[in-house]
């Protein structure tokens, strides 16, 4: 495992804190549904992207979103940990 993603996981402590504007945000604008209704799947289709690429692609966008929610989640942890003595 890489010694900075290590880090991270064995010290939520240093886990940024995402805004809660941003992190909506940006689950928002990777959400599926709004990717197909601002027309971005049909665009990246029409461009020639082929299938296998945009599966990936929303797999990503996916992915990303666990992450902040993993992310958030996390630190709401330490800060409970803090918080409770813990």
């Amino acid at each position: 495992m890489l010694q900075v993603f290590k880090q991270l996981q064995e010290n939520p402590q240093d886990i940024p804190q995402i805004p809660k504007g941003v992190a909506e945000y940006l689950q928002t604008i990777l959400n599926a549904g709004h990717l197909l209704q601002t027309r971005t799947i049909a665009r990246l289709k029409s461009e020639g992207y082929s299938e296998e690429f945009l599966i990936g692609f929303l797999s990503g966008c996916q992915y990303a979103c666990e992450q902040i929610d993993a992310a958030e989640a996390m630190r709401d942890m330490y800060e409970e940990d803090l918080n409770t003595g813990g």
